[in-house]
């Protein structure tokens, strides 16, 4: 009996030691093992246009309130999102 306790008592102080240390960090203690995570709100996350290499490197000044060549305007994406299928018609078209 005594050398099964011997045995598990290395664990068990460990694990106690592991909880101990989660209750100190103010916040959940499934948060901070790892075990909860947090989704990001789809209403929110936007998408950018990948970056890309400029084709000499000559840059252009840049200008604060120009627009991102790269980007499509706002009315394009709710049209690919909605349609695919007709926004690729008239892109090619």
């Amino acid at each position: 009996m005594t050398s099964s306790v011997a045995r598990f008592a290395p664990f068990v102080l460990l694990m106690a030691g592991g909880f101990l240390l989660a209750g100190c960090s103010g916040s959940d203690v499934s948060r901070a093992f790892g075990l909860e995570r947090d989704s990001p709100d789809e209403y929110t996350v936007t998408t950018r246009a990948p970056l890309s290499m400029p084709p000499s490197e000559a840059l252009a000044v840049p200008h604060s309130d120009a627009a991102r060549p790269q980007d499509e305007s706002p009315r394009l994406q709710a049209l690919e999102t909605l349609s695919p299928n007709v926004a690729l018609q008239g892109a090619s078209g």
